[in-house]
């Protein structure tokens, strides 16, 4: 996984926290399949893009998990590169 920008994170908090008297802003973005040593294994080019959830599971420094975090997108098309 690639850090999210603060720009990209500000788009995902304007679309998921907006008060619906604005249109939604898509984007044009582009999701990578990464193996354990970064390298790009598949590539998904998503048109139109907006985020609708956003899901941090809780952290329990206890169990020693590792932390999962979910970006669901709705899009108009789907493009495999």
């Amino acid at each position: 996984m690639e850090p999210v920008d603060n720009k990209e994170v500000q788009w995902i908090k304007n679309v998921l926290e907006r008060n619906y008297s604005q249109p939604v802003k898509t984007q044009y973005i582009f999701i990578k399949l990464l193996n354990e040593k970064g390298k790009p294994l598949a590539g998904w080019y998503c048109s139109r893009a907006f985020p609708v959830k956003w899901v941090v599971e809780p952290l329990d420094a206890e169990k020693g998990q590792v932390l999962i975090e979910t970006l669901e997108f709705a899009y108009s098309y789907l493009n495999r590169e």
